[in-house]
């Protein structure tokens, strides 16, 4: 079943949830995927790896179809908040605010790494967005991430059973190894949490919440309204913003 810009418009607090599937399409290195950084390098470390190199591969490119698809939720008036696992700053570039982005391993600026903790800052709006003002949310999309790095890869479980879910991605996230977290990269405790004990986790703590590692995108799930879909997320996105643009004409 495809879905249609009218299938988001009726929302008024819209989520997305940004991964490297995202910046890949701009031209933009991942770690995980077929060629990524570490799956070429498995020698992967800090210390082989530098910033520079990292803050090199984002220089000059352009935002892609993904970003334009949430600078239009944001024109509309329904725009809550871009989570962004990249550090690119294409969302930036392509107009929506900074206010309205959450760079949950850094920018350029300040690259989070293995090993590093997540900021407070970004804890505060993790906490604000996905449990004082949860409620608001009414959908959330997530979009070129196989969920496999948390505690990002829980915040989908964290929303409202009548929130609406979706996933946008060309890997099939069934396929994904269930209950991997990667350890020691976010420090849990500096937030009210437990530390990540191990690789096999089945919950972690943020505030004073217990979240699922699971991945819950079983048609049983308590969730309402949830849809998978496997494909790229910049022919996904240039789908929408071809039906917006058609809207628009129409309502002339």
């Amino acid at each position: 079943m495809q879905s249609n810009i009218s299938d988001f418009t009726k929302y008024k607090n819209i989520v997305i949830l940004s991964g490297a599937g995202v910046s890949t399409n701009c031209g933009i290195p991942d770690f995980r995927g077929h060629q990524g950084v570490y799956t070429n390098n498995k020698n992967y470390n800090n210390d082989n790896i530098s910033t520079t190199s990292l803050i090199e591969s984002v220089q000059n490119k352009e935002p892609g179809r993904s970003h334009m698809f949430a600078k239009i939720l944001f024109d509309i008036g329904i725009l809550k908040r871009v989570y962004t696992q990249n550090i690119d700053g294409l969302y930036q570039k392509i107009g929506v605010p900074q206010d309205k982005i959450v760079e949950v391993h850094g920018n350029t600026d300040n690259v989070i790494r293995f090993g590093d903790s997540i900021s407070n800052d970004v804890m505060s709006m993790i906490h604000q967005d996905f449990i004082d003002d949860v409620k608001d949310i009414d959908c959330i999309i997530i979009m070129g991430t196989s969920l496999k790095v948390y505690p990002f890869a829980a915040l989908p479980n964290m929303v409202g059973k009548k929130c609406a879910r979706y996933i946008v991605n060309n890997v099939n996230c069934y396929d994904v190894p269930k209950n991997i977290v990667t350890r020691n990269f976010f420090d849990m405790d500096r937030y009210e949490g437990n530390g990540l004990s191990s690789s096999t986790s089945t919950t972690i703590k943020i505030g004073k919440r217990i979240v699922s590692t699971q991945h819950r995108w079983s048609s049983k799930g308590k969730w309402k309204t949830q849809q998978c879909f496997w494909e790229d997320v910049d022919k996904w996105s240039q789908r929408h913003i071809d039906a917006f643009n058609e809207m628009i004409i129409s309502q002339k």
